[in-house]
């Protein structure tokens, strides 16, 4: 059989390989970058590891010190009976501020080595399938090479371009290899994103629940309202926290898109709330909030613009 006959008579075969090998040129490149991911998702686990025992500490010490100030009659009735009640409140505010800043920072460090786990164990699943696939793409590419051995080896006079062509798919394999590379850092950089401008959604909606009880609580809300409105204030400092997790993602991916800056919500205290609880300082905090909104509207409008540049740009 000479090599004309064996090309046509391999040619459902041959057809077969190729359509397998196209559909899985990803995989190499994708499975080489999947485990640098997986890699420094492991990285950044082990460090903030380290970040919440010493946070967890820093809570525990403040909390102490609160509670010790807090539970001190004698020290309080001492500050009343010397005219120092007004500094002994502000001290006390003060105590309790810090501790539960304490507390909020350990509680978003966690929930941000939550959502690396998260983006972990992802990371892990992708990676099986593509292992699989790569044993298949493998494969195809061993019995195609097989055949071209089988039909190509030796003198092909009918085909006297032949190695200049074998140098040429070299040369394109090597730079598609490199273009898929790319393809796969800026799809996942692309995919960070997305999730970042969906928590800064999160965000902006949790502030402007802020706001509503704020308003609620300048006509006379009570503490119900104080407190549903810090909660929907630590969920917005949450949130935008995890919008800057997934942004510095996707920087690694893409270094080309900037960090969105950190954004800072209004903090308030509870303790504050019950002792100098009044129109004026609740008027006060609600400003703080609008502020506060104004500054989410920014970093969401930065998001968002980010995605939609990012997924414009000329690849």
């Amino acid at each position: 059989m000479d090599t004309t006959e064996a090309i046509v008579a391999n040619a459902t075969y041959h057809s077969r390989l190729l359509n397998t090998i196209s559909s899985l040129e990803y995989v190499p490149a994708a499975r080489k970058h999947q485990a640098e991911y997986i890699k420094d998702l492991e990285g950044q686990l082990a460090a903030g590891k380290k970040r919440v025992a010493a946070l967890a500490e820093k809570t525990k010490k403040e909390r102490k010190e609160h509670e010790d100030l807090r539970d001190s009659t004698a020290r309080r009735l001492a500050a009343k009976l010397t005219g120092r009640r007004e500094k002994w409140e502000e001290k006390e505010s003060k105590e309790e501020r810090e501790y539960v800043e304490a507390l909020e920072r350990e509680f978003n460090e966690r929930e941000s080595q939550s959502s690396i786990e998260k983006l972990r164990e992802e990371g892990k699943t992708v990676m099986i399938d593509l292992t699989e696939k790569e044993t298949l793409y493998e494969s195809a590419k061993a019995e195609l090479q097989v055949l071209y051995s089988r039909i190509f080896d030796g003198p092909t006079q009918e085909f006297p371009e032949d190695d200049r062509l074998e140098y040429d798919l070299d040369a394109a394999l090597k730079r598609y290899s490199e273009l898929q590379a790319r393809l796969n850092a800026e799809s996942r950089a692309a995919e960070l994103l997305a999730r970042a401008a969906r928590c800064m959604e999160s965000c902006s909606g949790y502030v402007q629940e802020a706001l509503g009880f704020s308003r609620y609580d300048i006509w006379g809300g009570g503490s119900m309202a104080d407190v549903m409105e810090r909660n929907a204030l630590s969920s917005a400092r949450g949130s935008a926290a995890q919008a800057e997790m997934f942004v510095e993602q996707a920087r690694s991916f893409s270094p080309a898109i900037r960090s969105i800056r950190r954004v800072h919500i209004a903090e308030g205290s509870l303790l504050g709330d019950v002792l100098f609880d009044n129109i004026f300082s609740d008027m006060a905090f609600h400003t703080k909030i609008k502020e506060s909104a104004a500054e989410v509207l920014q970093a969401n409008k930065r998001v968002r613009g980010s995605y939609q540049l990012f997924q414009l740009q000329p690849f």
